[in-house]
């Protein structure tokens, strides 16, 4: 099946297994920050969030890419909103109960901030 775009981003910062960072000076900035990625496979997508609360810096771009490929085997990815629109909310497979699971800033409600967009994911479980 084709894979036809489906959410905006500001850049493709992993292509094909490599840094892919375009020279901005925002990037280089520590802020929380949002991202997805595909295996080389294209069979796994990772979800990426990092804060900038509790004691988090938050990450660069380059920061962001380095971790998802070093660590999460990514080798495509595209930088997503970031800052205070960075939220991961999760639906408890057990429970059912969603809840949000980072604080992208200590300046942001708890309840997190109103945005224009966003990536929901549905994955049928596994038997």
């Amino acid at each position: 099946m084709p894979l036809w775009p489906t959410v905006a981003g500001s850049a493709q910062i992993v292509t094909r297994g490599a840094a892919s960072i375009p020279d901005l000076e925002w990037y280089r900035a520590a802020q929380a920050r949002t991202a997805v990625g595909l295996s080389q496979d294209g069979l796994t997508l990772t979800l990426f969030t990092v804060d900038k609360s509790g004691g988090s810096e938050g990450l660069q771009v380059g920061e962001v890419a380095d971790v998802l490929r070093r660590d999460y085997g990514v080798w495509d990815a595209l930088n997503l909103d970031g800052g205070g629109s960075t939220t991961m909310a999760l639906e408890d497979p057990v429970t059912g109960t969603a809840s949000m699971v980072n604080a992208s800033s200590a300046n942001d409600p708890v309840a997190g901030r109103q945005v224009g967009s966003s990536l929901a994911v549905f994955a049928r479980p596994i038997s």
